[in-house]
């Protein structure tokens, strides 16, 4: 699921592990047309554009809105080195 992945991420940085935008594009890819949205965002939008899809996708989908917060707080465009 979407929402997985995301939710790795922020596991991930508890553990040290990095980010890495194309490996996270390519997960999302794998869902199909749940994920579109987001994978299109990442293809031809802003940094903001791939927020409000993430949020958009969270809130479509009934999950937690607070995991919304995580997402505007960090990057999905750029790599992050732990």
């Amino acid at each position: 699921m979407v929402i997985d992945i995301i939710l790795d991420r922020r596991a991930g940085e508890k553990h040290g592990w990095g980010y890495d935008p194309q490996e996270f594009y390519r997960d999302i890819a794998q869902y199909g047309e749940i994920g579109h949205g987001i994978t299109r965002a990442m293809d031809y939008g802003t940094e903001h554009d791939v927020k409000v899809a993430l949020c958009e996708y969270i809130i479509r989908h009934r999950y937690n809105p607070s995991i919304c917060d995580y997402v505007w707080s960090r990057e999905w465009l750029t790599e992050e080195a732990q």
